[in-house]
């Protein structure tokens, strides 16, 4: 850990080594978050999602992110913007266009969390 701070490289890496039993999905979503993500990201949820697969959960109010790995190996995410907008992106090419159309959510996401609790890292570390 750096400093007293935890990364969000350090966070991702930490949650995804509790995942063993789903190691190529873990390495999976690590390798797409690391794609989409830099350190003025908030940190996600990640879980397993029941049906075999692995996701990666930002959630703040009205808006939300969820990156998933499913069991064969599609990548996708669904982005939520106010009011009620929805978009499912596909990412399995990990073309441009999909991975900026997600990075730039997260980045619209994060920047809201950090405008309404510039405190919010001392929640997860």
């Amino acid at each position: 850990m750096s400093g007293n701070k935890l990364t969000l490289a350090e966070y991702i890496n930490a949650r995804l080594l509790t995942l063993s039993p789903f190691t190529a999905m873990a390495k999976q979503l690590g390798e797409l978050l690391n794609l989409v993500c830099d350190e003025s990201c908030i940190f996600p949820t990640i879980n397993l999602d029941g049906e075999g697969g692995i996701s990666a959960v930002w959630h703040a109010k009205e808006y939300s992110l969820e990156i998933f790995v499913e069991s064969d190996a599609v990548e996708s995410a669904v982005i939520m913007r106010p009011p009620d907008k929805v978009t499912v992106v596909r990412m399995s090419k990990r073309g441009p266009k999909a991975l900026k159309e997600v990075s730039d959510h997260l980045r619209e996401l994060s920047a809201y969390v950090q405008e309404t609790n510039s405190r919010w890292r001392e929640l997860v570390t």
